[in-house]
């Protein structure tokens, strides 16, 4: 959530699978099959990691509670918050929430996050008509979690990365 003017060179942007709102997030990853299926499995890497680098990580970081975190919260609280500068997991997830700035956007910019993502909830997309009118964001039925795959299996390309180009390609004319 840091604020600034992107530099002139940045002519527009596109963001896929965004994080408009970590807690809420979160909240969805935390309970029911989905921490089963995801977070359990995203934890166990994440752990892991902390275990090797627990000499480094020590002086910021409670290493035996973070080898015990079971969600996301936990985690966040006692690994990603401190280690980023947050005072805790919800200050960390108020802040780097990408949905409070959507208004101060000021470039070209193209939101692309499918209404099916396991990892964002429906609810957390944000209403198209209170963006600025530089800012378009396309919310399509279909897509996951940065997927967004079309055509046969043996052929599969990506309609958000040709999206992307098709918006960005005018920016760079």
């Amino acid at each position: 959530g840091r604020e600034h003017e992107a530099p002139g060179y940045v002519l527009g942007a596109v963001a896929v699978s965004v994080p408009f709102d970590l807690a809420a997030c979160t909240r969805l990853l935390d309970r029911g099959f989905r921490r089963a299926l995801y977070t359990e499995n995203f934890l166990k890497g994440m752990r892991d990691k902390v275990r090797r680098k627990a000499e480094r990580l020590g002086a910021f970081v409670d290493v035996t509670a973070a080898t015990r975190a079971r969600t996301f919260g936990e985690y966040d609280e006692v690994v990603t918050a401190p280690l980023n500068g947050f005072a805790s997991a919800l200050d960390y997830w108020t802040r780097a929430s990408s949905g409070p700035y959507l208004g101060r956007i000021r470039r070209p910019t193209l939101l692309i996050s499918a209404r099916d993502d396991p990892f964002v909830p429906p609810d957390a997309l944000p209403d198209v008509r209170r963006l600025p009118p530089n800012v378009i964001a396309e919310f399509p039925t279909r897509g996951g979690h940065a997927g967004f795959i079309d055509g046969a299996p043996w052929r599969a390309t990506s309609w958000a990365e040709r999206r992307a180009i098709a918006f960005l390609d005018p920016l760079l004319a």
